[in-house]
Formats: structure tokens, C-alpha cells, sequence
């Protein structure tokens, strides 16, 4: 059995923490920030941390996640989402086109396309921010829950991720920083396209 190791900030003691406060500092300071809580892969399983987030969940999930190769029978937060579907609470999730792409070598094609046939799961595809570039990307790794916890850190959603990287996954019990987090989501959710939609390059 796994041993989780939940630390707030204040009880990080390996070096980390300096760096994270700073990272935060700006933000805490100006929202008051209640729990804040900092997990790692080298001690934790990152899909499980952010899967036990998403199962308190009650009114909405709002994504925006460069990679989403974790599906059916090997990611907690793939199942967690299916389980809000069932559950009829909303999802919104989108994610990098060249990473969701039918010819890339993840599955995240094929979960993003069975997660979009669920009834209460959107699922859309953003290009870079400069859709010049053929190189830019949708590079944003968070998620927002219930307008009040935000997901966010290096963490990809992919079995690299998971076991082979060293990853971090921030966990922000915070209303006003969730809702910076969510006014970011939307612009970019208005400038993605529908999966079904989606004019995939070869």
C-alpha cells in the first residue's frame, strides 16, 4: 500500500518550501489563502492526489491540460471525471492539439474523444497562443473545482508523469485565486474548438 505524506507549506522542511512561497508569495498575500498543500512524485502518486480533489467536487470542473494520455484503467483523475459525468455535475476540458492529436504517439486522443461522447462532458482543443508559431502550445497544466480549489504545478496527466518524472502538483484551497484561475479558463476555452469540430494537421 502507498503512504501519502500530505504537507502544507508550512511543514515542508527538504528546501523546498522557500521557492514555492516565493512563486506564491504575491498571490497568497493578496488572497488570503487557507490550505495550501505541495506534493511530489518522488513520494506521492500524483494522479491520486488530484483524483481524491476531484471526487469532493459537487458543482463544476473547468481543465486546461496540455496532456491527457491517463485513461480508463490506469488514471484515477480519467475515472474521477467519468464518475462526476455520472454524477451529472459539469465538465469543461481542453487541451494542446498537438498533443491530443490522432497522430501523436499518446492516447490522449482517443480518451479526450470518449470523454467527449459523455453527456455532461465538453471537451475542446486549443491551439498556441500565437497560432503563428506552429511551435507554440496550450502549455497550462490546472484545473478548477467548485469555483473554490485549483489544481495546478508541472504535472502532466500522463503515465510519465505519473512514475517516470519528477513532477509537482499544488493543491489551492482558495475562492479569489480560483477565480483568476477560472477568468484565464474561459479566455482560453472562447479561442478552443469543439473536439468534433477540430481540423486535425498530419
Amino acid at each position: 500500500m502507498t503512504s501519502y505524506s500530505r504537507r502544507s507549506m508550512s511543514e515542508l522542511d527538504d528546501g523546498s518550501a522557500p521557492l514555492i512561497s516565493i512563486l506564491l508569495a504575491g498571490v497568497m498575500a493578496t488572497s488570503g489563502c487557507s490550505s495550501t498543500y505541495a506534493f511530489f512524485s518522488d513520494e506521492d502518486n500524483l494522479d491520486q492526489r488530484a483524483a481524491d480533489e476531484i471526487a469532493a467536487t459537487t458543482e463544476f470542473l473547468h481543465a486546461a491540460v496540455y496532456s491527457f494520455s491517463l485513461g480508463a484503467g490506469n488514471g484515477a483523475v480519467y475515472d474521477e471525471i467519468l464518475s462526476l459525468d455520472d454524477r451529472r455535475v459539469p465538465v469543461q476540458l481542453c487541451s494542446d492539439s498537438d498533443q491530443a492529436s490522432p497522430y501523436a504517439s499518446s492516447t490522449s486522443f482517443e480518451n479526450l474523444g470518449d470523454l467527449d461522447e459523455r453527456e455532461h462532458i465538453q471537451v475542446r482543443i486549443c491551439e498556441g497562443l500565437n497560432t503563428s508559431d506552429p511551435y507554440a502550445s496550450m502549455h497550462n497544466k490546472f484545473m478548477i473545482l467548485d469555483g473554490a480549489t485549483v489544481l495546478t504545478g508541472s504535472y502532466n496527466y500522463t503515465s510519465n508523469a505519473t512514475e517516470d518524472n519528477w513532477e509537482n502538483l499544488l493543491v489551492l484551497h482558495d475562492k479569489a485565486l480560483a477565480a483568476s484561475y477560472d477568468d484565464a479558463f474561459e479566455r482560453i476555452w472562447a479561442e478552443c474548438t469543439d473536439f468534433s469540430d477540430y481540423q486535425w494537421g498530419d
